[in-house]
């Protein structure tokens, strides 16, 4: 694995990674135990008020998931389980011990790569966590974002007003988002957003996991229902945090509830 400085702010450093011949971008800010940020559907787009939160009190090691960002997408990048092993070359050249956090897609990303066997990692923070499938055969467990309204999708992903208005989004912005949503696209259509085999896997993760939700999420059909399974998966189950002004952004709605956990688990000893 090479690694290439690209630039340094007073937000970090932003480098590129070669990760057995996949370029990766990451972004390093913050000093003090390691916590590696995998992002949602949107990418590192509305993640900034969540990270610079973390970084107040840890090395916060946000990494851009082939797709996303400017570098290239290498052909053989097709699913999740792909971009798992991703997450999983990328630890290894941490020292740890790492906190592992990801957000909705990213949370599934995380999983994948937990049931794989993640050495360095301590402790697993799981945001709105996608990937399994909880209802019957014919029944969808996630709502349709290709399908439903505006509104609906609206409602489901917030409980109030977005913090960032999407439709006032600069240029370069919105060619983000696009990129995003052309990614996400991909890599969730079919089957659509899980992994069959993943929730039987999660007896298999040796590490805590914490599992933290929005109360009025309504990407999932029954939040609660949907996320105390998901949390019974694991064995023992993950612990359940349950943010009560918060639908499926809660990185965006609430990361103050985010934060306060990755404290614990580095408190406790487990970063």
């Amino acid at each position: 694995m090479w690694r290439d400085t690209v630039r340094t702010s007073n937000d970090g450093v932003v480098s590129i990674h070669s990760l057995r011949g996949v370029p990766v971008e990451v972004h390093e800010r913050g000093s003090g135990a390691i916590v590696v940020f995998v992002h949602g559907e949107d990418g590192l787009l509305f993640s900034g008020p969540l990270i610079a939160g973390i970084a107040h009190g840890a090395s916060v090691r946000s990494i851009v998931l082939p797709g996303w960002g400017h570098e290239p997408w290498p052909a053989h990048i097709t699913g999740v389980d792909d971009l798992a092993i991703v997450l999983l070359d990328y630890l290894v050249s941490l020292p740890g011990p790492v906190v592992l956090v990801g957000v909705s897609l990213g949370a599934w990303v995380v999983a994948e790569a937990l049931v794989r066997g993640a050495a360095n990692v301590r402790a697993a923070v799981l945001v709105a966590p996608v990937g399994i499938k909880v209802r019957g055969r014919t029944d969808r467990d996630y709502l349709d974002l290709y399908a439903a309204p505006a509104g609906e999708i609206a409602r489901a992903m917030h409980a109030s007003t977005p913090v960032v208005d999407r439709t006032m989004l600069a240029a370069v912005e919105f060619d983000e988002l696009a990129r995003a949503q052309h990614a996400t696209t991909r890599y969730v259509w079919k089957p659509y957003f899980h992994d069959p085999k993943l929730r039987r896997r999660l007896d298999r993760v040796l590490v805590p996991v914490s599992i933290i939700y929005g109360a009025t999420d309504r990407f999932v059909y029954d939040a609660d229902e949907f996320y105390t399974a998901y949390a019974n998966a694991f064995v023992p189950p993950a612990r359940v945090v349950r943010v009560a002004d918060a639908a499926h952004r809660v990185d965006e709605e609430c990361p103050r509830a985010i934060i306060d956990e990755i404290q614990r688990l580095v408190a406790e000893g487990l970063a």
